[in-house]
């Protein structure tokens, strides 16, 4: 019996640190009036991490060639996720790479590059990394806009597997984000509006089913645009961290 139960405890640890996927934050920033916007890595990210990159791009004509580079190389630029158009020139991204080669806190840069150079009016980047994830779950991404004060984006289909880490991106054309939706959803620092009204979220969650997430809320703004995706995991993962939060203009 105590064997048994020794057993059940571990399996239990080992499934509640299973749960929980560590999300850090690489930087933010926020530019303006520039094609591109660069990010130096506040921390080292390893090789073999998962890194993922919302984007906030006021005043392009279409995201369709917009780019993500870090400065080692990775993934040969990296991959576009999906966009969500907010009006006629604004638009939310979100890219990401499984890592070859390691970032250096300190050296090392992240940067967006708009594919319509100076209409980029205002660009807000706020990558983070992970590890433990690596694919991913094309079945479950997704995305919407709202005209109303409440907002919602609930992942296109079930889950491939268990313990899928999914990321939320919205945008509000003015007035802070209260995000709620299906499970808990980490956000943290609080956002805050810029002083062009605008406000940028990131927010993750561990699903520990295969039932598609939604991801929710509410906002002062009348105008919210909204993306989840979700990426597999192919090992243990340990504690949570947060994923950082950028206010950006319309």
């Amino acid at each position: 019996m105590r064997r048994l139960l020794a057993s059940l405890a571990i399996i239990a640890g080992l499934w509640c640190a299973a749960a929980q996927a560590a999300v850090t934050n690489i930087g933010d920033t926020a530019t303006f009036n520039s094609a591109t916007s660069v990010v130096t890595a506040a921390t080292t990210v390893p090789a073999g991490a998962l890194i993922v990159v919302p984007v906030y791009n006021g005043g392009s004509s279409g995201p369709a060639s917009d780019t993500v580079t870090d400065s080692q190389g990775n993934c040969s630029g990296y991959h576009q996720i999906t966009t969500q158009v907010i009006s006629t020139s604004t638009w939310i991204e979100i890219f990401y790479c499984v890592t070859t080669h390691a970032l250096t806190g300190g050296t090392d840069t992240i940067t967006f590059t708009a594919s319509d150079g100076a209409q980029a009016t205002y660009i807000s980047l706020s990558p983070v990394y992970t590890t433990g994830y690596a694919t991913l779950d094309t079945a479950t991404t997704t995305s919407s806009n709202a005209y109303a004060t409440t907002w919602t984006v609930t992942g296109n289909g079930s889950a491939a597997v268990a313990n899928e880490l999914y990321f939320g991106v919205a945008y509000a054309n003015g007035g802070t984000i209260a995000v709620t939706g299906s499970g808990t959803w980490s956000t943290a620092p609080p956002n805050t509006p810029s002083a062009l009204s605008g406000s940028f979220i990131s927010s993750y969650q561990t699903n520990s089913g295969t039932s598609a997430l939604t991801y929710s809320g509410t906002s002062a703004s009348q105008y919210v645009s909204a993306i989840i995706v979700s990426f597999e995991p192919t090992g243990g993962a340990a504690v949570r961290h947060n994923l950082s939060t950028t206010g950006a203009g319309n």
